[in-house]
């Protein structure tokens, strides 16, 4: 089951409101790849404030564009299957996660 909730990435909001949209040339959980395919191109790389002063710090990519203006909220949901509910590892992964997360943004809901 999928989440109803859509995800709209801050880029796509501030392209919109120039009447602009964006071509996605490549989508990669490798970040060497990723790096790689920008190299000698045009193309840009979206990515998390922390990736970014990483990049700044070690490498010829720049940032162009930061929106630290306000934070940007994403809801994050557990969804757990029935069949695992008494499994005594999947417990202690879900409490494992939610205590991790907890420290780190804020939670709601239950």
């Amino acid at each position: 089951m999928r989440s109803a909730q859509h995800y709209l990435n801050p880029i796509d909001i501030e392209l919109a409101n120039q009447g602009l949209s964006r071509t996605i040339a490549l989508k990669s959980g490798q970040l060497a790849t990723l790096i790689e395919s920008l190299e000698d191109t045009d193309r840009l790389m979206i990515s998390s404030h922390a990736l970014a002063q990483t990049f700044e710090k070690s490498s010829d990519l720049k940032i162009i564009k930061a929106f630290d203006d306000k934070p940007y909220l994403v809801s994050i949901y557990l969804i757990e299957h029935r069949r695992t509910l008494s499994s005594p590892a999947h417990q202690w992964f879900k409490t494992l996660m939610l205590e991790t997360l907890a420290e780190k943004i804020s939670v709601s809901g239950s």
